[in-house]
């Protein structure tokens, strides 16, 4: 696992996120390298310095309203100047990194982290994402923003949403992912 730099999630947003108790945090599990594998090597060993991806902290929060349809992650990133494409700006990959993390990260609480994948993921770009900066990747559940999400349980496939954010109302990115359950092999 990378040395974190969580000094860096020091900003006022940020500390109202980390006090929040309805957000429980959770292991960041791309941020460790399975050595037999070489999986999550990208953002847990590629990405994992202090000119990159500097610091993540994940967080699984739980409806006020016990509702497993309204189950949202929540992802602080800390990015250094090394994830630039021009000058002064994070590059598009990197913000599409965050949102498949986010999103990815939800669909494993939903359906167990080994047996998914990602089917599409869409990205919709809004403004300019100035570096270095810390910045909040939300993933929720198609519908949930309007009450309640669909009934996924006995189904395949999940359609999550997300943003990419600065914490105080900037959206920088949102996004549409679709998972899928892999079937057992027999």
């Amino acid at each position: 696992m990378p040395d974190e730099h969580l000094s860096d999630f020091s900003r006022s947003w940020c500390t109202a996120l980390l006090d929040d108790p309805l957000l429980q945090p959770i292991p960041t599990a791309s941020r460790t390298v399975h050595l037999s594998t070489g999986e999550n090597s990208l953002l847990a060993s590629t990405l994992a310095n202090s000119s990159t991806v500097r610091a993540v902290q994940t967080f699984f929060k739980r409806p006020a309203i016990a509702s497993s349809e309204n189950e949202e992650i929540y992802m602080l990133f800390s990015l250094g100047p090394g994830v630039q494409g021009i000058a002064g700006t994070g590059h598009g990959a990197i913000i599409a990194l965050m949102l498949d993390e986010a999103m990815g990260t939800l669909a494993a609480e939903m359906f167990g982290r080994s047996n998914i994948i990602t089917a599409s993921l869409d990205v919709r770009f809004k403004r300019r994402l100035d570096t270095p900066r810390v910045v909040l990747a939300r993933a929720f559940l198609k519908g949930a923003e309007e009450g309640g999400g669909e009934v996924w349980k006995e189904r395949r496939k999940l359609e999550i949403l997300g943003k990419v954010e600065d914490g105080e109302g900037a959206v920088f990115a949102d996004g549409r992912s679709v998972f899928v359950r892999l079937k057992s092999k027999l």
